[in-house]
Formats: structure tokens, sequence, C-alpha cells
């Protein structure tokens, strides 16, 4: 163990790795907490844990802010808890292409604090946004109230960058919506939960904020008339 704190402090920094086991619990998935936690603060950084643990055969679970891990099994194996909060940077906005490409760790709220001013959104709303991530959202493939409008993660996704655990980085679509070169990597990504490697930043579709948002509850006298309401308004503009 002295040893695994050694290497991922040389490359991470002092700060970028925590063994204590108070602090470690709150990485708990179903009763099991990791034996440390690292916080890469770039997506080569991320790369070059994934592939010394790997090396090592340890075990890495990628988290966000933690808000969708609750109730998943526990693992046979968690070594490492390995957290994107430092990966928060808006990496390149163009407002007029209705495109912001952004690292992972970035908040819902900081994300649409970033386009409010020009009156955008990203389309996914999911509960405690000051703690949940782009990342998880993407790694999810989450979606909030206005899927039936706007679609999922998979939908609103253009592009991403993940981090391999043999260390290297792969790019798979692109920051404009045509995008048909090539196998779609990105949607493979999208929803894999981590499993295939740990995204570390996305390009993401915009939409304009509509000029009213309002929420209205229809009360239904049975499960059919629901069903026929719904499927009236899934076909409607």
């Amino acid at each position: 163990m002295e040893t695994w704190v050694t290497w991922l402090q040389e490359r991470l920094g002092i700060d970028g790795v925590e063994d204590n086991p108070e602090l470690c619990r709150v990485y708990t998935l179903n009763g099991v907490a990791p034996v440390a936690v690292v916080w890469p603060d770039e997506a080569q950084a991320v790369a070059d844990v994934l592939r010394w643990a790997s090396a090592h055969r340890l075990a890495v679970v990628p988290w966000g802010g933690g808000t969708q891990q609750q109730g998943l099994p526990a693992p046979a194996r968690y070594d490492l808890a390995l957290s994107t909060t430092r990966l928060r940077r808006i990496l390149e906005y163009e407002p007029a292409e209705l495109v912001v490409t952004v690292e992972t760790g970035i908040t819902l709220a900081e994300l649409a604090a970033t386009l409010a001013p020009a009156r955008q959104f990203w389309p996914i709303s999911l509960p405690d946004p000051e703690r949940a991530t782009v990342g998880g959202a993407i790694a999810t493939n989450a979606a909030g109230p206005e899927r039936l409008r706007y679609g999922a993660a998979r939908d609103l996704v253009l592009g991403v960058t993940v981090a391999l655990a043999d260390g290297s980085l792969v790019r798979g679509g692109g920051k404009v919506v045509k995008n048909v070169a090539g196998y779609d990597l990105t949607r493979l990504f999208i929803g894999s939960w981590g499993t295939l490697g740990v995204i570390t930043s996305a390009s993401l579709r915009l939409y304009p904020i509509p000029p009213i948002r309002q929420t209205l509850v229809v009360r239904c006298n049975s499960w059919a008339i629901a069903q026929a309401a719904a499927l009236k308004l899934y076909g409607s503009p």
C-alpha cells in the first residue's frame, strides 16, 4: 500500500491521493470502501493512473458527484476511487454553433451558469445539480423530464475523449452535429457506466432556452388513458 501512495503522489502530487479510511468511506459502494482515492487534474493523468492500476491489477471505480452511485451492487474488488472533480474546465464554447466542449467533472449547475448569458442550455436535468457532473450524466446515459423533447445524453453528446486502461486517450465523434465518419465510438461509451474507460471531456449539443417553460399536471382515470395521452404528446411537435 505504501508503494501505491508513493507512486500516485509522484504522479498526482501530495494532494492528489488520499488513503485516510474516513475519507475513503465517502466513496463507499454498497458497503465496500476503496483503499485509496485519487484526484487527477488532467486527462493524461487519468490515463496514467488507469495504466498503472491495470499493470498492478487494481480495480478502479470512476466517480463524478456520486449522485447515481448509490444502489449499485457491491464490487468484487474496489482498490481506487478515481474522482473527476478536478476536471471541470470549459475547453471551448461557440454560442453561435450551439456547441460547448467541457471536462467531465464540471457540475450541471456550473455548466448551466456558463451557458445562461447566451440563453442556452444542455437539456439534462438531474437531482442535486450542484453535485451531479456532466461525466456522470454521460456515463449513465441520464435523462430528465425534457427527454421526450430533446432525448437522453446519447442524443446530446457530439464527441468524447476517453482514457483507457492501457493509458491511451481515444477520441470519438467531433464538435459538429453532422458527423458520420468512422465507427460511432461516442455512443459506445455513453451509458457504459465507466466500465470501458473514463470519459475526460465531451462536446455537448446545446439548445436555446425556450421563452416560456411550464410544468403541467394531467390527471388520468386509468393507465390506458394516461398511456394514450403520453403517446399523443410524444408524437406532437
